[in-house]
Order: structure tokens, then C-alpha cells, then sequence
């Protein structure tokens, strides 16, 4: 679980910011794999809120609406530093 708590908090903060330059520069194709991405990592730890997003973010890249996947991301922005947040504790409190 420390090992997986470990790869989301490393990975999570480059996927986002792929996911914001894919974006804004329009690449739907990295865009639709970062947020698919980030869906499966929050998935690993039933993390629902993010998930869910991260899944609306997806959905409209594949459909090729990236304003709209863009006026998503600070909402996953912020459900996925409330699961840090969380996994950072978790890690904290066993070190």
C-alpha cells in the first residue's frame, strides 16, 4: 500500500500538468491518456470524487471538447490534492 501511495503522489502532479499542457495546446490524444491516467490511479484507492471527474475530463476529450475537459481541472485539481493529502498522512504515519 506504501509503494502504491508512493507512485500516485509521485505521478499524479506530472500527469497533471501533462494533462493542462495537452490542453491547452490542444493534443486530444495526450490529453484523453492523461486523464485516463489519472482516473486509474484514483480508482487504485476508491476514490470516487476524482474518479468522477477524471472521468468527465476524459469523456469530453474523447469527444474532442477540450474546453470543456479545461473547465474541469480545477476541480480535479482539487480532488486529487485531497487524496495526496490523505496518502501523504498514511505514508507520514507509518515512516
Amino acid at each position: 500500500l506504501r509503494d502504491m501511495a508512493g507512485f500516485f503522489l509521485e505521478d499524479v502532479p506530472s500527469l497533471l500538468d501533462e494533462l493542462r499542457d495537452a490542453l491547452q495546446s490542444g493534443n486530444v490524444e495526450l490529453a484523453t491518456r492523461s486523464a485516463h491516467s489519472l482516473k486509474g490511479l484514483s480508482a487504485n484507492f476508491e476514490a470516487a470524487p476524482a474518479v468522477s471527474v477524471a472521468l468527465r475530463i476524459e469523456t469530453a476529450c474523447r469527444e474532442g471538447h477540450l474546453q470543456k475537459a479545461a473547465e474541469s481541472l480545477t476541480e480535479l485539481d482539487l480532488e486529487l490534492g485531497r487524496v495526496m493529502q490523505s496518502l501523504k498522512e498514511l505514508v507520514m504515519g507509518h515512516g
